[in-house]
């Protein structure tokens, strides 16, 4: 029984270590180079969210100014940021958007990601056999 116990330890260690393994990996593929300071990458959606993970990079800077504008909206949110370095998940609701533009500047240096957004409808035909048809 004893031995039992140890063996079931022991494979419950292998299976978290593992988990936490993979959350590590996909942490690392948001990082930014010291020759990107700002990325955008857009994550998917999430009911009636479009998801991005922002990631920027100023080492010295003193304050930061993030804004997400539409193209023919203007500005949706402004952020003034303390933190020279940081991963942000950013979520925005889902509207008759054409073009998403991510800014970032910080004194003279000004950074820009734009997203272009077309949304529309998949349409789905399920055809199934009838069984015992002739």
């Amino acid at each position: 029984m004893k031995k039992n116990k140890i063996i079931a330890l022991a494979i419950a260690a292998v299976v978290l270590s593992a988990g936490s393994v993979k959350a590590q990996s996909i942490r690392t593929s948001y990082s930014v180079t010291a020759s990107e300071p700002f990325a955008v990458k857009y994550i998917g959606s999430e009911a009636d969210y479009l998801v991005f993970d922002v990631t920027y990079n100023l080492p010295g800077a003193h304050a930061a100014t993030f804004e997400i504008a539409e193209k023919n909206e203007g500005a949706m949110y402004r952020e003034i940021l303390k933190v020279d370095a940081t991963t942000k998940r950013v979520k925005i609701e889902k509207k008759d958007f054409k073009e998403l533009e991510f800014k970032l500047s910080s004194g003279s240096n000004k950074y820009s990601k734009a997203f272009s957004v077309t949304t529309g409808q998949i349409e789905e035909t399920d055809v199934k056999e009838k069984v015992g048809s002739m």
